[in-house]
């Protein structure tokens, strides 16, 4: 089991937190402890258009690092 955080801009997320409750470390946490991996993706390299959704080449590039931090944990080459 795979999970990752999709990126948004600091911004958002503060107000996703804000109003949603989440508490991020807690879920990460429990996600690892139920045997999943984290995938953790640097938000900064990534540029929205809304604040919520990437730009077309972040999301080119996102899709590119995500599939190699996939292999990677699975142990693919």
């Amino acid at each position: 089991m795979l999970g990752f955080e999709p990126p948004v801009p600091d911004e958002m997320r503060s107000i996703e937190d804000e109003h949603s409750g989440f508490d991020r470390q807690s879920f990460k946490e429990r996600f690892r402890n139920a045997g999943g991996v984290w995938l953790e993706m640097d938000r900064s390299r990534y540029v929205t258009v809304d604040g919520s959704h990437l730009a077309p080449e972040s999301a080119q590039l996102l899709s590119k690092e995500l599939a190699i931090e996939v292999c990677s944990a699975l142990g693919w080459k």
